[in-house]
């Protein structure tokens, strides 16, 4: 994953340099909102679990999530983008010294990032993203019957790659892949679709 981090930041440099080689157009520039749903992906390492003798046998790496987005078109190459995202929940199960154990984090957060985008035709254009995200974690672990619970909150990068599909003139639809950095709680990455309103 911290490859394919790093291969989003390059594509989301070479879009900018690419971006001031353009003409800019002031009639694409506007305010836009919308909102896209898909797939994210943790790495969980259930190490520090098995150091102190448990046994895993659940660990939830996958789940669905969620955003809403809204932003600023400067050009038709250059905006800003900000965005309330729900990465979904993460950890691991199992049993310790024969009681059942459970360890999970719920992620949530907002990104506020600057977006180049380099159209390809009248419909097409590729897209990427490169930012800051907070994180918050709300995490919630249980031995048998004894719970507990704590948070969270982390700054760290975020950086996608996409591409967007013009519908109508002011309706477009996006199909992206993103990363989120959560400090020491790991990284991030979510498959999204999802529709984009320009007003």
């Amino acid at each position: 994953m911290k490859s394919l981090f790093g291969n989003l930041i390059a594509a989301g440099f070479i879009g900018v340099v690419t971006l001031f080689s353009l003409p800019a157009a002031a009639q694409d520039a506007g305010f836009y909102i919308g909102g896209a749903f898909g797939q994210t992906r943790v790495d969980n390492d259930p190490a520090p679990f098995t150091a102190l003798g448990a046994v895993v046998t659940g660990n939830d790496e996958k789940n669905s999530m969620f955003q809403f987005f809204g932003g600023y078109q400067i050009n038709k190459n250059l905006g800003v983008e900000v965005a309330y995202v729900d990465l979904g929940a993460f950890g691991v199960s199992g049993t310790i010294g024969g009681l059942p154990f459970s360890a999970f984090g719920d992620v949530t957060g907002f990104s506020v990032s600057g977006v180049a985008t380099l159209p390809v035709s009248e419909k097409f254009s590729f897209y990427g993203t490169l930012g800051a995200f907070y994180s918050k974690v709300k995490a919630q672990a249980a031995v048998a019957a004894v719970a507990g619970a704590a948070k969270d909150g982390e700054t760290d990068v975020t950086a996608g790659v996409g591409l967007k599909y013009a519908l109508t003139k002011n309706m477009a639809a996006r199909l992206g892949v993103t990363h989120y950095g959560l400090g020491d709680n790991g990284d991030a990455l979510a498959y999204s679709l999802g529709l984009q309103y320009k007003f």
